[in-house]
């Protein structure tokens, strides 16, 4: 049987890319169409293994290892593009089908005042996406951001997808009528969640119709104060929130401005905190210390906190102990940690800016909005923390989204294509 091989400038844990590559394996495993997965790339971190997941000796090659005259035609290429990768020749060279998913290509700007040998690397990967166009017969990307840069650098054959995600439907399921791996549209972990904000059960929407239907007047304007009390105390009541942010600090993440919003949101909620989850990236020092600077500046030192690269537990605990995920990100092709947060039912508050594709992954769900406004946004999200109504509604059309979600359309879309020129047996 053939071999399935993947290709990626680079891997690092916790990243996005290895997640959606991990993610075909799986989708191809459950199918029997390869005997062999491999992985390789660019750059790997020294002893990096992948275990468990089906993966040829457990770890990731480096490029230079590659030869393409271990695959056969029968074999295929999936190659994974979002910065240089130096992989022109071995691509050209590979035997079978060749297919490139495009994870969107960080504008040089953002690098330019902080890294040199980034912003060069990224227009490299540019360059490279341009020359690459005739070499894939078929090209795959999640958003329209991306497909925009896809037909700017002279590719036809595309088609838009949703992201074969693999470690990112944490919540047991499947639900009734949820694709797999996903929650469903109601259920206990949503209800725990409710209940803890608020100290009682929030019922379903058909077991709130229900109520509605058979409650007399009185009841109703009963209801109507009370909730109208618990609104007007919430305030004084309610811890003060805690936001999530999950990523690399780099430029485009666009960090600043959440900063700037905690001196308001501290005014309002004193115990609020702001967490930056994710790597402080190597050669961007000025980056960071230009964020340490300015949360000192602010003394907000105990309350936004960066955590650097850290373990699994340690995420699920931040997941678990976070109030509500914020995203004011200037550049995304995608944005896996807004899935990652409407799954963990976490109201998702973002930025709609024309470079991000953050409105298109929450496609009207989740809370988006613009400009950014330090102040505003101060204020929105007070209102989403204490008023528990529109967090709860937040989160059931968030759910609804989950649902839209296809998360085996690339693989599938793949294996159409092998079928129509003989790849793959029917």
């Amino acid at each position: 049987m053939a071999r399935l091989l993947q290709l990626s400038p680079g891997v690092a844990p916790f990243d996005a890319t290895l997640s959606l590559m991990l993610g075909i394996v799986r989708i191809f495993r459950r199918q029997g169409l390869y005997r062999n997965y491999d992985i390789a790339a660019r750059h790997v971190p020294a002893g990096f293994r992948i275990k468990g997941q089906g993966i040829s000796g457990n770890r990731v090659h480096p490029l230079e290892d590659l030869d393409p005259r271990r695959y056969s035609a029968e074999d295929l290429l999936i190659y994974h593009h979002g910065i240089a990768c130096d992989a022109e020749g071995f691509i050209r060279q590979f035997p079978g089908s060749r297919f490139i998913v495009y994870h969107g290509l960080t504008p040089a700007r953002f690098y330019l005042p902080y890294n040199l040998t980034v912003a060069g690397r990224l227009e490299r990967g540019r360059r490279e996406l341009q020359r690459l166009a005739s070499a894939f017969e078929r090209a795959y990307c999640f958003s329209r951001v991306t497909e925009a840069d896809l037909r700017e650098s002279g590719y036809l054959n595309i088609r838009k997808v949703d992201p074969p995600l693999q470690d990112v439907w944490t919540i047991p399921g499947p639900g009734p009528s949820s694709p797999e791996g996903l929650p469903p549209l109601y259920d206990q972990k949503f209800d725990r969640t409710m209940q803890v904000r608020t100290g009682k059960t929030i019922p379903s929407e058909e077991q709130a119709e229900e109520a509605s239907s058979t409650a007399t007047s009185t009841d109703t304007a009963r209801d109507t104060e009370t909730v109208t009390d618990t609104a007007t105390s919430c305030t004084g009541s309610k811890k003060g929130p805690m936001l999530l942010s999950v990523g690399r600090i780099v430029p485009n993440k666009n960090h600043e401005p959440l900063i700037r919003m905690m001196s308001y949101l501290m005014s309002i909620h004193p115990e609020a905190r702001l967490v930056f989850a994710g790597e402080l990236r190597p050669g961007l020092d000025y980056y960071h210390r230009h964020l340490k600077d300015l949360v000192r500046t602010l003394g907000l030192q105990d309350n936004v906190e960066f955590t650097g690269l850290i373990d699994t537990p340690e995420l699920q605990r931040l997941w678990n102990e976070s109030d509500i995920y914020i995203c004011s990100s200037l550049h995304e092709g995608y944005c896996l940690p807004l899935v990652e947060a409407m799954v963990r039912n976490r109201p998702v508050v973002y930025l709609r800016y024309p470079g991000s594709a953050a409105a298109e992954t929450m496609d009207g769900a989740g809370l988006g909005f613009s400009p950014m406004n330090p102040l505003i946004l101060s204020e929105m999200i007070s209102e989403l923390h204490t008023n528990d109504t529109l967090y709860q509604n937040i989160v059931r059309t968030q759910q609804q989204r989950l649902q839209q979600l296809q998360p085996e359309e690339l693989a599938q879309d793949i294996v159409n294509q092998l079928a129509l020129v003989g790849g793959v047996d029917d």
